[in-house]
């Protein structure tokens, strides 16, 4: 690639022959004078000056003044560097200004909706803290200084304050995690603590800011909230069960009451079970010897909210179930 360089000049000023009193003189007539800014180029963009001076423009040709008019006219127009000649360090420096500004900018609205983000999420979550009761399964995640981080499934709520037990869970694993669900039997190794210690943990203004909290004994920061507002059925035939024909399947989410099993084949022969209620840890079975699809209608109790699940190859396909609440 080849760099283009060079000199080149322009016109800072100009003047008339009869501002001169020069107008009578014969090699003035249809003249100009001009004084010139010259300049060193880099790809036609002036670098530094190198120099100005006073010459005659005539038909198009620039002609050198003698020296008497040229220091007449130094005297009587001085004239400073014109600017112009630093093209390429001004566009330079204004460039980097420009950027340097604009990464200000774009710094303080990205903290401004950082800041604004934050409050929301901080208002979520004290929403959802505040909604967690005895009729749904909820599970509570905290983040530590160390990116590390811990979950606690809610077992139980008394007034102000939760039984919660350790859960050793990724957040996405928290839907559908049998033993984590509200099993108010199983309450070994659980601790109880109250709401304003949660409250405490949410971070509202320092992201990485973590709060002691004394019932865990450690410093952590509210990291989500996950509380399950559906049943949640998982294949639990029992071994002496198990057949190409026959399935189990165990409430692990919201108790619910099902409706009623649709084939997409209308004429196959689908069978349920006569256990309509599955409340939490109760299961119920299909019988069928198709492998094709069917949907299975269901509501919760006891907000009495409808949903439906497919089941395909005598497996529930969450992909089309009614969605979870968070």
């Amino acid at each position: 690639m080849s760099i283009i360089f060079g000199h080149n000049s322009f016109v800072i000023k100009r003047l008339s022959p009869k501002e001169l009193g020069l107008e009578d003189h014969p090699e003035m007539k249809y003249a100009e004078i001009q004084l010139i800014q010259k300049y060193a180029h880099l790809y036609f963009i002036p670098v530094f000056p190198i120099g100005q001076e006073w010459v005659l423009r005539k038909d198009g040709k620039s002609y050198h003044l003698i020296n008497d008019l040229q220091h007449k006219l130094l005297y009587k127009y001085p004239s400073r560097v014109h600017i112009g000649s630093f093209a390429l360090p001004l566009i330079l420096i204004l460039g980097l200004l420009g950027y340097s500004a604009y990464e200000k900018i774009s710094q303080y609205q990205s903290e401004r909706r950082y800041a604004a983000e934050m409050q929301e999420n901080g208002v979520l979550l004290t929403k959802q803290l505040d909604s967690i009761d005895n009729k749904n399964s909820a599970f509570i995640s905290f983040k530590n200084d160390n990116y590390g981080g811990e979950s606690y499934s809610v077992l139980k709520r008394d007034g102000d304050k939760f039984l919660i037990k350790k859960v050793n869970l990724r957040e996405e694993d928290f839907i559908g995690y049998s033993d984590a669900s509200k099993d108010e039997e199983n309450t070994n190794n659980s601790i109880w603590i109250t709401k304003q210690e949660i409250k405490n943990s949410i971070p509202l203004k320092e992201p990485f800011s973590v709060k002691p909290i004394n019932a865990l004994g450690k410093s952590l920061k509210l990291s989500n909230i996950f509380i399950v507002r559906d049943a949640y059925f998982k294949e639990d035939t029992p071994e002496d069960a198990k057949s190409s024909l026959y399935n189990e399947f165990v409430n692990y989410g919201k108790d619910a009451v099902i409706d009623s099993l649709v084939p997409a084949n209308k004429s196959e022969d689908w069978k349920l079970s006569k256990t309509k209620a599955v409340n939490f840890k109760e299961r119920f079975a299909i019988k069928t010897e198709s492998r094709n699809s069917a949907t299975l209608y269901y509501h919760t109790i006891p907000d009495n909210i409808k949903h439906t699940v497919k089941i395909t190859n005598h497996a529930i396909d969450e992909g089309k179930r009614s969605s979870y609440t968070y």
